[in-house]
């Protein structure tokens, strides 16, 4: 039990190998990198060093794996990561053999140096074992075993605690019991003689003869395989029950597997049932305890080595490691073909809705899904779609204002008989906007449907009195505070247009035209996604000013537009 303690967990971690993960915003193929860093750990056996460190992390508390790195440097020097050529070896060694020679309080996992003294040869050319070896600390990737508060820890070398002593008493009980079931069993069968008068015997003193009479039976039954009895005499066997022994061990056996947090059909190999549909309970909480000692207890020495191998001359790759990686422990749960199809069906379909409402691209849905080491369902975005998706959204926008603009500027000027002489006062006529005199004052936007409603930018609180709509969402109008009425009463009040994003907090613009020289303020901009987006909507609204700009308007203009409604 004591080896399935230790061995289990350490096979499942390096059942599937370890690798690195590169990051999204890389501009590096991961096919450039994975295949060669993969091929460099199976041509180095990496990962038979891990599994065999693993055993001994867990059945000493403690373990190291010490790197014979090629950098020129004696061993007692920390490794020169600028001239190392290669990690040529990984030594598995046990907290008795890899000895810190100084620890302290503040941060005991690393030691100055550590003291090897080992039977075993760390390399082939190495003649005799290694007594009293004075290692840097950079040259041990160290795995260290179950959490110990500092008093326990240094009495214990500055090592954590084993696996196999954290569960020492509750498996000394589960041996005692198992040594009491083994004295029962062989007690079963209790052998019995009767002799008639055997008592009158005994108490006239013929304790001799029955004894002779015992060891002539034993005698009999070794050679003859039988007994010779008197025809008054009888032998039978006394069987003691033992219905109900087969669960006698349970508690026992219950207790060790709470003491390691496993599941009871992991511990005994049993069947799993009850609420675990066919098992998938116990095997999503194996997973789980695998992943748990992957995180915590073998990702930071595995992430040393792995750093040392990228910046490696003749590593894969060729000392220019990626400057965004981390690693990589594959999901030890095995999902079925059925719940891989399943799983990637539903994300079919939200990705489908996704790209339809324009929020993802497909690029980016390709690139999260299978461009990382295995499928995911997490998404990341991609900033230059993100960018072009934003550039599409304003084209789209600008397309749809010419053409509605088109059409409307065929609808309203049809085509002029010849020598006709075209009438500036035909389009519709409104208040004209503060700022210039009468002559120079602009009018009302051109070509827009006269309407009387209200409208609200719910992103900056701002309210108009709606007095033409444009279409394609666009609507013309006076800001009015929450009583219903304009901000400003005089004919020259200020006009305000509302654009088609009004969920979004975007800047609020003001317009001004070039009039004969003078410059003379415009309508406000409110809801548009970019500035772009909003000088072409004032484009299309005045068509006949040559010279519109924009900028957006202070804060405490933009307050003056949203005047009392915060508190309502």
């Amino acid at each position: 039990m004591v080896r399935r303690i230790v061995d289990d967990i350490a096979n499942e971690c390096t059942r599937e190998l370890s690798t690195i993960k590169l990051g999204a915003e890389l501009q590096v193929q991961e096919n450039d990198i994975l295949p060669p860093f993969d091929e460099y750990l199976k041509q180095s056996y990496f990962h038979h060093a891990l599994s065999e460190v693993v055993k001994l992390q867990r059945l000493f508390g403690g373990a190291g794996l010490l790197l014979l790195c090629d950098d020129g440097l004696d061993p007692s020097e920390p490794v020169d990561e600028t001239n190392l050529r290669a990690v040529t070896d990984y030594i598995p060694l046990s907290r008795y053999e890899l000895i810190p020679t100084d620890f302290t309080i503040t941060d005991y996992s690393k030691p100055e140096f550590y003291q090897i003294t080992t039977s075993q040869k760390l390399t082939d050319l190495q003649e005799s074992s290694y007594v009293n070896l004075k290692v840097h600390h950079s040259r041990v990737a160290r795995f260290d075993g179950l959490w110990l508060p500092w008093r326990l820890r240094s009495q214990n070398s500055g090592w954590g605690q084993s696996v196999v002593g954290s569960i020492y008493y509750a498996l000394k009980k589960y041996w005692t019991a198992q040594d009491g079931l083994v004295e029962m069993v062989q007690d079963a069968d209790v052998f019995c003689h009767k002799i008639p008068g055997l008592f009158q015997r005994i108490a006239s003193g013929n304790e001799s003869d029955l004894k002779k009479r015992l060891e002539a039976n034993a005698l009999s039954r070794s050679v003859y395989g039988g007994l010779a009895i008197d025809t008054e005499e009888e032998v039978e066997y006394l069987n003691r029950s033992l219905s109900g022994i087969k669960d006698a061990l349970d508690p026992f056996l219950k207790e060790i597997s709470m003491a390691l947090g496993w599941p009871s059909s992991i511990l005994t190999g049993d069947s799993p049932g009850g609420m675990g549909k066919e098992g998938r309970f116990e095997e999503r909480q194996w997973a789980h305890i695998i992943e748990d000692w992957q995180a915590n207890y073998m990702l930071k020495p595995v992430t040393q080595v792995f750093d040392l191998i990228l910046k490696s001359k003749e590593g894969p790759t060729r000392g220019l490691p990626p400057e965004n990686w981390s690693v990589f422990f594959p999901s030890v749960f095995v999902e079925t073909d059925k719940e891989k199809a399943e799983l990637r069906l539903q994300m079919a379909q939200v990705d489908s809705q996704y790209v339809q409402l324009g929020v993802l691209n497909p690029i980016e849905i390709r690139e999260s899904r299978f461009g990382e080491t295995e499928y995911t369902i997490e998404t990341s975005l991609n900033e230059a779609v993100s960018q072009q998706l934003s550039v599409a959204a304003d084209e789209q926008f600008e397309a749809q204002m010419m053409g509605y603009e088109a059409q409307k500027q065929a609808y309203m000027n049809p085509p002029e008989a010849e020598g006709a002489v075209p009438n500036d006062t035909e389009s519709p006529q409104g208040a004209t906007t503060a700022g210039g005199n009468a002559g120079t004052q602009t009018k009302q936007p051109d070509n827009a449907r006269k309407t009387d409603s209200y409208e609200h930018y719910d992103a900056q609180n701002l309210r108009i009195k709606v007095n033409y709509d444009h279409g394609d969402g666009i609507t013309i109008g006076h800001p009015v505070g929450p009583d219903g009425q304009r901000l400003d009463g005089a004919t020259t009040a200020p006009l305000m247009v509302f654009g088609p994003n009004r969920t979004r907090v975007y800047k609020v613009y003001r317009a001004r035209f070039d009039i004969d020289g003078e410059s003379v303020e415009g309508p406000y901009l409110a809801a548009f996604a970019s500035l772009k987006a909003a000088r072409t909507a004032c484009t299309r609204l005045y068509p006949r000013q040559n010279k519109v700009s924009l900028s957006p308007i202070p804060n405490g203009e933009l307050e003056s537009l949203q005047i009392a409604w915060g508190t309502y």
